[in-house]
C-alpha cells in the first residue's frame, strides 16, 4: 500500500518516519522544504516537493496513494490546510487517512487546539475516506520550550493551574500513530493517547528537581501575564491563547484522564516522566 507522510520533519512526524523506516516501510514524504530531501532519501523514502497551503501542490505527491498521514502543526491556517488536504486526497482516490490531532478534539473542545482539530476530523468523517485519529495528550516534550529558563533560574512559567494533567512522550503518540497506519483494523477507531499518570506541575517541578539534583520550580502565572511573557519572548499570540485555553480546562478537572491506550496497543508501558528527563537531562542542565 503506497503511503504519503506529512509533517515528517517535525516534532512527532520525524519519530513516525524513523520508525516506519525501521520496519521496512517505504512511504513517501511530503516536503515543503528541500533541504530535507537528503534526510528523506536516507531513510529510503521518497521525498517529494508540497505544501499543505497550497491545494495544487498536492495532485501530484497524492497521485498512486493509498493512505496518508494528515500531521500538520498547529496555526490558524491549520483547519483550511487539513481540509484543502483531505478534499485533495478524495480527488485523488486515496482510500485511508491516519489524522494526527489532539486530546479534547470531538469532546468539550474548550482550547482551540481541540477546536481546530475537531473541525477538520469533522470533514474527514464526511469525506467517505477510511480513517483513524491519534489523540495524544500534553506532551512531556512541550517541557523543553522552558529548557532555557529551568537551566538559568531553576524555574519553568506557566499559565496558573493545581489540578493534575496527563502527560504523553511523543514517542508513545508516534509509535501509536505507526500501529495505526499499519493496522486496517484500526479503521473508525480513535485512539487517545497518554501517559501512565496525572501530575500536577507542582509535582512536576519535584520529578525535575529530583532528576536533575537541583531545585526547580513551577511559577504559576496569571493569564494576562504568561501572554505577555510568551509573545514578548517572540512566540504568536494565538499559541499563547491555547495554550492558557488549555490550562484553564485543566484547572476545571478535565486534562487528567488516563487512556490506558500505550499498554492495550502495543503491550507495553508508556514512557514516563522519568525516563524522558534522564533522556533529556542535556537540555535542562547548565
Amino acid at each position: 500500500m503506497t503511503m504519503l507522510l506529512t509533517g515528517a520533519t517535525g516534532k512527532t512526524g520525524r519519530y513516525i518516519a524513523q520508525s516506519l523506516a525501521a520496519r521496512g516501510v517505504r512511504a513517501r514524504v511530503l516536503l515543503r522544504d528541500p533541504a530535507a530531501a537528503a534526510w528523506v532519501a536516507g531513510l529510503g523514502m521518497e521525498p517529494v516537493i508540497g505544501d499543505l497551503s497550497d491545494p495544487a501542490t498536492l495532485a501530484a505527491a497524492l497521485a498512486g496513494v493509498e493512505q496518508a498521514l494528515l500531521l500538520a502543526a498547529n496555526s490558524p491556517a491549520q483547519v483550511a490546510m487539513e481540509k484543502g488536504f483531505i478534499d485533495a486526497a478524495v480527488a485523488a482516490g486515496v482510500r485511508r487517512i491516519v489524522k494526527y490531532s489532539a486530546i479534547s478534539a470531538g469532546g468539550d473542545e474548550d482550547y482551540r487546539f481541540a477546536r481546530w482539530h475537531g473541525e477538520t476530523e469533522r470533514h474527514l468523517f464526511a469525506s467517505g475516506l477510511d480513517w483513524s485519529l491519534v489523540r495524544p495528550g500534553y506532551f512531556m516534550q512541550n517541557f523543553l520550550m522552558s529548557a532555557d529558563s529551568i537551566r538559568a533560574e531553576g524555574r519553568f512559567y506557566l499559565p496558573a493551574c493545581e489540578e493534575p494533567v496527563s502527560l504523553v512522550d511523543v514517542r508513545d503518540a508516534a509509535d501509536i500513530t505507526v500501529a495505526c497506519l499499519l493496522d486496517r483494523a484500526q479503521d473508525g477507531r480513535i485512539r487517545t493517547v497518554t501517559g501512565a499518570e496525572s501530575l500536577t506541575m507542582h509535582e512536576v517541578a519535584g520529578r525535575m528537581e529530583r532528576a536533575l539534583g537541583r531545585p526547580i520550580a513551577y511559577v504559576p502565572l496569571p493569564a494576562e501575564d504568561f501572554r505577555a511573557a510568551l509573545t514578548g519572548a517572540g512566540a504568536p499570540d494565538w499559541l499563547a491563547g491555547g495554550m492558557i485555553e488549555f490550562f484553564a480546562g485543566a484547572s476545571r478537572g478535565t486534562r487528567d484522564h488516563l487512556s490506558g491506550c500505550v499498554h492495550r496497543l502495543l503491550g507495553r508501558e508508556p514512557i514516563g516522566l522519568d525516563r524522558f528527563l534522564a533522556d533529556h537531562a542535556g537540555a535542562f542542565n547548565p
